[in-house]
């Protein structure tokens, strides 16, 4: 499980700031329900308006 690396996500940055929500991201996505906006706000955090953030390179191994 992602978000139980030992990873400091707050000193990270991606589109909106500090990464520190990406761990409670990485849990939701398992759920059925909320899938598709999860993955959604995922990736905007991620790669957004064709910029790729520093936070997105430690997940993609997962």
């Amino acid at each position: 499980m992602i978000a139980g690396m030992t990873l400091d996500w707050s000193r990270l940055k991606h589109a909106y700031g500090s990464a520190s929500d990406l761990p409670r991201l990485f849990d939701e996505i398992g759920d059925p329900e909320p899938a598709d906006v999860v993955w959604e706000e995922l990736w905007a955090s991620l790669y957004r308006q064709g910029s790729v953030y520093e936070a997105g390179l430690p997940p993609c191994p997962f």
